[in-house]
């Protein structure tokens, strides 16, 4: 699992900061701080790493809503000399079995402190860049408990650099092998006999798809099971972050929604819903998702003008036979249900005025409820997904702003298991998760949502500091009281208007 990332030379990040994914990380800071830069990394490495391409104007993830421009534009003052770097923190777990098949004990080795830092640039030779290269992927390291463990550089294809074997962590792989291996774990190769003699890692077991591996020299029979040693760790590095990054979605700050009338495709994977336009289509094929929503809409007196989300199916009249318009045997309706594998029909989200039981579009209701709707539908649907949100509370009124705090606390620790990175201004939605932790502490909590505590919520400040900006990390107590003062007074706004 991905437990934290650090960015460094992104955007407003020159020094590398440290940012922890917790079920709910909020992030805060002032306009144009470098919020938004937090969640566009994570877009950025993702699509990196899926792609193999590091020149990235639109992300997959982010689609239209983020352009980052091109290297030249992200790189931290547009410095191509400087290398973009960034960081993953993972809870790993080594269990694969089939390098274990003569194996008579259980086989499993825990990583609590595993750290793989990746630094993107365009490569500089004495101190001059090479102005036609492509920037691109230059270094690959590991570390265990906070001490390097292998570093790999690129100078033609990627060669391992440097191996730790005093590592205390080497020494536990050698230990995890089967007895079978003992005999060569006399043999270790010193580091010189490393030098000279790389481990050779195959294509499919590094973590890109495009060309990336280590370049060396076959290995001699004896050194074997050091091999298979790394093949087990970068494999199962490999599979931890790309499941985890693959489980990455986005919603930008401007939620877009379809047109008045949009007939919604046949064909539908759930699997490639990653934005706000494919929230919508959850909306109009998951009922589950529909009826909770609808729950939130309906609920009290959140609106004062409460809305039902409905499907309505068309068929086109030329698809019709005289036999149709004949009711005897039953209405229209019923015959058109009755043929409906050999009729055609298009189906069209609305929504029902329930003050007035009028059917209207969702381009007819507040500007609000259309960009809170992709972010219920996201929510409601995800499973043990990191959901990046910027600005959940746009046009909505503060009521609602604290009402979706219980929505993201529901999704993250009910049975959805998603984790959130929301980049707001909100004070309404802090309020409602830290009145929710108070409740938790006293045993108040109303019926249906889950207890939450301080190791649920990861609170960070962004703010300038000369040319670049730095991610401040604000303590609460587990009764929901903030441990540390707001920098630069930040949510004071309302005591100096009144008072100064």
């Amino acid at each position: 699992m991905i437990n934290a990332i650090s960015i460094g030379n992104f955007k407003a990040f020159a020094e590398q900061q440290r940012v922890p994914i917790c079920p709910l990380t909020l992030i805060y800071g002032a306009n144009s701080s470098g919020k938004s830069s937090i969640l566009h990394s994570l877009l950025f490495m993702q699509h990196a790493l899926k792609t193999g391409n590091v020149d990235v104007h639109h992300t997959r993830a982010g689609e239209k809503s983020v352009d980052l421009g091109g290297f030249r534009q992200f790189i931290h003052r547009q410095d191509m000399m400087q290398r973009v770097k960034l960081s993953l923190d993972l809870n790993l777990e080594l269990t694969h079995e089939e390098i274990f098949e003569y194996s008579t004990k259980e086989h499993k080795l825990q990583i609590k402190n595993l750290l793989v830092s990746l630094s993107f640039g365009v490569p500089v030779e004495n101190g001059t860049l090479l102005q036609f290269e492509k920037p691109e992927l230059r270094s690959y390291d590991i570390s265990v408990d906070n001490e390097y463990l292998i570093q790999i550089k690129r100078y033609v294809d990627l060669e391992l650099e440097q191996l730790n074997r005093k590592h205390p962590f080497f020494q536990k792989l050698i230990d995890f092998y089967d007895s079978s291996y003992a005999a060569y774990s006399g043999n270790i190769p010193s580091q010189d006999e490393l030098d000279n003699d790389f481990v050779v890692i195959d294509k499919e077991d590094f973590l890109l798809p495009t060309g990336l591996f280590i370049h060396g020299k076959e290995l001699p029979s004896f050194l074997e099971p050091i091999e298979d040693m790394f093949r087990l760790l970068f494999r199962e590095i490999n599979s931890e972050i790309s499941e985890g990054l693959k489980n990455l979605q986005h919603l930008g700050p401007l939620r877009s929604y379809p047109a008045r009338h949009s007939t919604f495709r046949r064909l539908y994977n759930p699997d490639l819903r990653t934005g706000s336009r494919d929230a919508w289509e959850v909306v109009h094929y998951d009922s589950n998702v529909r009826e909770k929503i609808n729950g939130w809409l309906s609920s009290g007196n959140r609106l004062q003008t409460p809305y039902e989300l409905t499907v309505r199916s068309f068929v086109d009249v030329e698809q019709l036979d005289e036999s149709l318009l004949d009711t005897s045997g039953g209405t229209i309706q019923e015959n058109i249900l009755y043929l409906r594998d050999d009729i055609e029909y298009f189906q069209e989200l609305a929504m029902i005025d329930k003050r007035s039981n009028t059917l209207v579009s969702h381009r007819d209701i507040g500007v609000g409820i259309s960009q809170v709707l992709p972010i219920l539908a996201k929510a409601y649907a995800s499973q043990r997904k990191i959901i990046a949100v910027e600005q959940p509370e746009i046009h909505l009124h503060p009521a609602l702003q604290a009402d979706l705090g219980d929505v993201f606390i529901e999704s993250a620790l009910g049975k959805g298991k998603n984790r959130f990175l929301i980049e707001t201004h909100s004070e309404n939605l802090l309020l409602r998760i830290m009145k929710r932790m108070r409740q938790a502490k006293n045993g108040e909590l109303p019926s249906g949502i889950p207890a939450i505590t301080p190791e649920d919520v990861c609170l960070l400040f962004v703010q300038p500091n000369g040319n670049s900006s730095v991610i401040l990390n604000l303590e609460l107590d587990e009764e929901g009281c903030l441990l540390d003062p707001w920098p630069g007074g930040f949510f004071e706004e309302g005591y100096r208007e009144r008072f100064e």
